[in-house]
């Protein structure tokens, strides 16, 4: 997940977010099921289903205390359904819907996936590839110096980089926030205070600079510490910067900026025609407003952008995760169906949690989360019965949010249990 910026729940959401695949998981709603199909005879259309749903959720979202927020549920044969609930912008009462821009926070990392898969159709690139091949510096972990990073190893956070305090210069505020520690006290005032500070004084870099600042010997924030004692390959350490190295070495493999790479095989492909890099690119009226607290937060983007910064609609993201569900299930389309079988397949496990590239594995399900500030978002679906959920949170992290992602579950499982029976 992309590490908070604002707030002290730090360890919850971690713990939320990196579990937040069994709140959907098929199994877990079976008690629901059951309880319906005792209730309610099968004998409602899908029309009807659908409006059933829109209604629990539409109460859901009036209790929920959470400002806005979309869902779209799909299979591997259709999108069920996509909407979006409450508002937008809390001053200017504009609706969420499913065409509401908003930064999706490391979610965006799957892009990254199923670039490193495209270059390696293109035959630009092998995952087995040590990444300096492809940079024009070198990352190595100082303490097996030896032993090459791999491009596989980046994309299933086996690198042994390390997420450190440096990241947080990453954010890059489109205008300074104002400084909301003074309605705070005590141990909270300073944790906002300090980070308000930190981020109304970051200053952009490119992408390149700011990785070698933190992992390169001659980096000012470099450390030996920066890096796991563990060789690389042998441990899974989730790492923001990871996204960003995959990104320049498809740069520098390709010879193509990663934005436009982006474009050319993804975006354009499936006709994402409103998602970006930048919220700028966006009118207020088009966009979420963002709230940390219910405190308004400034727009801000990424400077290691491809671990984080992409910018989407649920309608588009929805169209862009189900041609990677139909890819899993042996569909070739913005990828080769070999590729996806690659892509959406274990390449590292460890305990109970696998991961693919870029792709989170585990407890049956398979997708990514995201949390950064006033962002929360959840993709995933059970492979075997290829249901699949989409959640985009315009709100920071809240227990608000965990009662409402509790809820819809129920709600949904409604759906399940008409469509798919």
């Amino acid at each position: 997940m992309q590490r908070k910026l604002f707030g002290t729940v730090i360890l919850v959401i971690a713990i939320l977010l990196s579990s937040c695949g069994s709140y959907f998981n098929i199994k877990t709603i079976k008690g629901y099921q059951e309880e319906i199909i005792s209730k309610e005879a099968n004998i409602f259309t899908h029309q009807q289903v659908l409006d059933s749903l829109d209604v629990r959720l539409t109460r859901i979202a009036e209790k929920s205390g959470i400002d806005g927020f979309g869902i779209a549920l799909i299979n591997k044969d259709d999108v069920l359904f996509e909407k979006g609930y409450g508002v937008a912008n809390v001053e200017l009462q504009i609706p969420f819907t499913k065409e509401t821009v908003m930064p999706i926070a490391s979610i965006t990392k799957t892009l990254a996936g199923v670039s490193l898969m495209k270059a390696v159709e293109l035959g630009k690139l092998s995952l087995d590839d040590p990444i300096n091949q492809h940079l024009d510096f070198d990352v190595k972990n100082p303490h097996h110096p030896k032993k090459d990073i791999l491009v596989r190893h980046i994309a299933t956070h086996t690198s042994t980089l390390k997420y450190t305090e440096w990241y947080e210069h990453s954010y890059v505020m489109a205008e300074k926030s104002p400084d909301y520690s003074v309605q705070y006290k005590g141990k909270l005032k300073k944790e906002w205070k300090k980070k308000i500070d930190r981020y109304n004084a970051n200053v952009s870099m490119s992408m390149g600079q700011f990785v070698k600042s933190i992992y390169t010997t001659d980096g000012k924030w470099y450390a030996s510490d920066n890096f796991l004692d563990q060789a690389p390959g042998t441990t899974f350490a989730y790492c923001n910067e990871n996204a960003a190295l995959a990104a320049l070495v498809i740069e520098n493999a390709t010879g193509i900026a990663y934005k436009d790479f982006v474009k050319q095989h993804i975006i354009d492909p499936l006709q994402m025609k409103k998602s970006s890099w930048d919220l700028a690119n966006y009118s207020v009226e088009e966009k979420g407003k963002l709230y940390e607290d219910e405190n308004p937060i400034p727009d801000y983007n990424l400077i290691t952008y491809p671990d984080g910064g992409f910018v989407t609609s649920l309608s588009e993201f929805t169209t862009y995760f189900h041609s990677i569900l139909k890819g899993h299930y042996g569909e070739s389309n913005i990828l080769t169906a070999e590729s996806y079988t690659t892509m959406t397949n274990p390449q590292f496990s460890e305990e109970d949690q696998s991961t693919g590239i870029f792709w989170e594995i585990g407890d049956g399900m398979m997708g990514h989360s995201g949390g950064d500030p006033g962002v929360n978002t959840f993709a995933f679906f059970d492979e075997q019965s290829s249901y699949g959920y989409i959640l985009f949170f315009k709100n920071g992290f809240s227990r608000a949010m965990i009662n409402t992602i509790i809820e819809v579950k129920k709600a949904t499982a409604h759906l399940i249990v008409k469509v798919n029976n």
